[in-house]
C-alpha cells in the first residue's frame, strides 16, 4: 500500500512538471507541437485573422454606404 501511495505521488509530481512546462513555456511562446492544446491554439489564431479580416470589410462597406447616405453629392 506504501509503495502505491510512493507511486502514486511520483506520478503527480511528473504530471505537474509537464504542465508546469507546457503551461510557461510552450503556449506562451506560441510553440506549435501537436495535440489537442496545440490544434485549440491553431484554432484561435486562425479564427483572430478572419474576426480581422470581417471586420475590416464591414467596416468598408459600412463606412461607404453611411458616407453615401450622409452625404449623397459626394461620390
Amino acid at each position: 500500500m506504501k509503495e502505491n501511495i510512493k507511486s502514486l505521488g511520483i506520478i503527480a509530481l511528473g504530471n505537474l512538471l509537464l504542465t508546469s512546462a507546457y503551461a510557461f513555456l510552450t503556449v506562451p511562446n506560441n510553440i506549435i507541437n501537436g495535440g489537442v492544446t496545440s490544434t485549440s491554439l491553431l484554432l484561435k489564431i486562425s479564427f483572430i485573422v478572419l474576426y480581422l479580416v470581417v471586420f475590416v470589410i464591414l467596416c468598408f462597406l459600412t463606412s461607404s454606404t453611411l458616407l453615401e447616405f450622409l452625404f449623397p453629392s459626394i461620390q
